[in-house]
């Protein structure tokens, strides 16, 4: 995973953040989490903007997952016959999935964007069995914006905190650290 965010965080491009997503959006074998990372990283050392950052990785996120979604909803259920997909969804997994639509509709989609491998198979079976694509995407973007800020989080050092009479800067530096004690005098 660390050399896969050294390659992107190297690269730097919103472009490339972009892309990625969309092909990891259309089932691609390539982590979201990792474009997520490393775009926090890029804004953190100033290469690309924070709020510019977020919103290519909120529309290329969903950008690809509404690819797949009516890709799926094209194809129908003539997709279950492909080997591939007999391979990654068998008949019972499909049909355990299909139940859950079923009984839970919408909820299905947003703890499915937090399994790794479960998500693409799954938003596919929900737009072939019904799912309206206003549905889909109100929880898909729901689900994203907790997983988002998490892993935008995760990517980003500590801020400057001024506990008590004592300011942390995240390891800084001495300019940081002597603005911060400034301040709370």
């Amino acid at each position: 995973m660390q050399d896969a965010v050294a390659f992107f965080v190297a690269q730097g491009s919103y472009g490339l953040m972009f892309a990625a997503l969309i092909a990891a959006g259309m089932g691609v074998p390539l982590p979201e989490d990792i474009v997520f990372i490393s775009g926090a990283i890029l804004s953190e050392r100033g290469v690309t903007s924070l709020p510019i950052t977020v919103a290519v990785l909120a529309v290329g996120t969903l950008l690809g997952d509404t690819v797949l979604f009516f890709l799926a909803r094209r194809l129908g259920p003539a997709i279950y016959e492909r080997a591939f997909v007999k391979r990654v969804m068998p008949a019972d997994r499909r049909a355990w999935i299909e139940d859950k639509i079923r009984r839970h509709g919408g909820w299905v989609v947003f703890f499915a964007r937090h399994v790794a491998g479960f998500r693409g198979p799954t938003f596919a079976i929900c737009a072939i069995h019904g799912i309206s694509y206003p549905v889909f995407l109100l929880c898909d973007a729901i689900a994203l914006v907790r997983k988002g800020s998490t892993l935008i989080g995760a990517g980003r050092p500590p801020q400057r905190a001024v506990v008590g009479s004592q300011a942390h800067d995240g390891g800084r530096g001495p300019d940081t650290l002597r603005a911060a004690t400034e301040s709370t005098r």
